[in-house]
């Protein structure tokens, strides 16, 4: 199961972009305290969505049940 990276404790976010991705276009993600932001990689610059942790949990399990139960890990 695809989980949010640990908190980073660093003004700057430190981004995690999936594997799968193959480097190209994709999301990218950073934990924060409390929450997770979301961000485009194709656009490092550009603007970040954050969510709450149950935001994050729910965004996850809609994902999966979308990809008919796939493990996102």
């Amino acid at each position: 199961m695809m989980t949010a990276p640990s908190p980073n404790t660093t003004d700057e976010p430190k981004w995690v972009v999936a594997l799968a991705s193959g480097g190209g276009n994709c999301v990218r993600v950073a934990a924060l305290d409390g929450g997770v932001l979301i961000g485009d990689t194709k656009n490092p610059g550009g603007p970040v969505q954050r969510l709450g942790r149950g935001e994050w949990r729910a965004f996850l399990d809609r994902v999966k049940d979308s990809a008919g139960g796939a493990d996102l890990a």
